[in-house]
């Protein structure tokens, strides 16, 4: 997949102030001009509702100029926090293909009070 040079893999590793919670957080997919294909995200439910899910989209738009972010989801049993974030995000359940777009996320971000460090491949 990664000799693909459109492909992408984004691991998050979160810290606070009780200490490292390792990698949180891995997010693959594909750059098609100014969209984002998704084709896996997992995240640790620990890391859910602290708003990492939002610094995690924040961080892809940004990285990638991306106006639209395509996801491949589907609805299982155990992704019910994805599905309400989703949910927060869209106002409606979500479906197989959402997108999601920069303007609309922008829109709805809520303050974020992290401080997020990029490293290359680290």
């Amino acid at each position: 997949m990664l000799a693909d040079p459109s492909s992408f893999v984004v691991v998050a590793s979160y810290r606070d102030k009780y200490g490292p919670l390792g990698k949180i957080a891995v997010i693959t997919g594909k750059v098609l001009e100014k969209r984002l294909h998704l084709n896996a995200w997992v995240m640790s439910c620990r890391a859910f509702s602290r708003r990492i899910e939002h610094h995690c989209l924040k961080y892809l738009f940004e990285k990638f100029s991306a106006d639209e972010i395509v996801f491949d989801f589907q609805t299982t049993p155990r992704n019910g926090p994805l599905q309400d974030f989703f949910v927060e995000l869209l106002a409606s359940p979500p479906q197989p293909g959402l997108t999601i777009s920069r303007t609309s996320f922008f829109a709805k971000l809520p303050p974020l009070f992290h401080n997020v460090e990029e490293k290359e491949n680290g």
